[in-house]
């Protein structure tokens, strides 16, 4: 099976989620000012649901925290254009390390009691033709045959277990979504005076959507001195996937 480098995979966006034990602790602080160290660019709070969204650069891209009653969820994503592929924070194998360290830090110090953690990532990695995308995963997917029938749309998802090494009784989920992505280019061409769009570039991916979680056990609390090495373990898991495939 051919291996990916994680350097070939661009990050579309990274997540850490928490799902606290006691579910009114996720709206009780100010998240980011705790894990940043400095207050927001930009607050926006919304009383009725109630929500918090606190958000503001970060590394080589933005850095956004949203708070609702029992849930958090940290967000690494770009908001700069690309005019050659998919937005994106770099590749994965240089994105991982600054947003696992913060994370880890904050899982570390401030983070309520959690019943539940997740690591989540959408990655997108440029081929040349629809053949060479599903030819990549025919390589990533040794159980499943992409290419063989000539289809053009292609999603695969499985999920695969294992026990954590951190944490006793605790399982994690190993979600994966596998699929082919067309990207088409549009230029916008103006003839007697009516503007129109043609086709102008087409661009062919493999995107893989990972959500790496432990399994929800209710009222069970992950202790909190295994969070962060509980956390690294998601973040190495779906390094493993991206890297080796479908693997066991």
């Amino acid at each position: 099976m051919p291996n990916a480098s994680p350097l070939a995979w661009a990050t579309e966006a990274m997540r850490l989620s928490v799902f606290p034990l006691n579910e009114a602790d996720a709206l009780e602080t100010a998240h980011w000012e705790r894990g940043v160290g400095t207050p927001p660019e930009a607050v926006n709070r919304q009383t009725q649901t109630p929500r918090v969204i606190e958000e503001g650069v970060w590394n080589n891209g933005r850095l956004q925290v949203e708070s609702q009653r029992g849930q958090i969820h940290w967000r690494a994503f770009s908001a700069t254009p690309n005019p050659d592929g998919p937005v994106n924070i770099g590749p994965l194998a240089s994105a991982i390390p600054p947003f696992c360290a913060k994370m880890s830090q904050w899982l570390g110090t401030h983070c309520p009691s959690a019943n539940r953690i997740a690591f989540g990532a959408n990655l997108m990695l440029q081929t040349g033709s629809l053949q060479e995308a599903c030819a990549h995963l025919d390589g990533m997917l040794p159980d499943v045959s992409v290419a063989a029938d000539g289809g053009r749309d292609f999603m695969y998802r499985i999920n695969r277990r294992r026990e954590s090494r951190y944490a006793d009784g605790v399982e994690i989920n190993r979600l994966a979504t596998w699929s082919t992505v067309e990207g088409v280019d549009l230029e916008v061409v103006i003839v007697a005076g009516v503007p129109s769009a043609r086709q102008a570039n087409v661009r062919h991916f493999c995107r893989l959507e990972l959500d790496i979680n432990t399994v929800s056990v209710p009222d069970r609390e992950i202790p909190r001195e295994a969070l962060p090495d509980v956390f690294g373990e998601l973040v190495n898991a779906a390094s493993e996937i991206a890297e080796k495939g479908d693997v066991p």
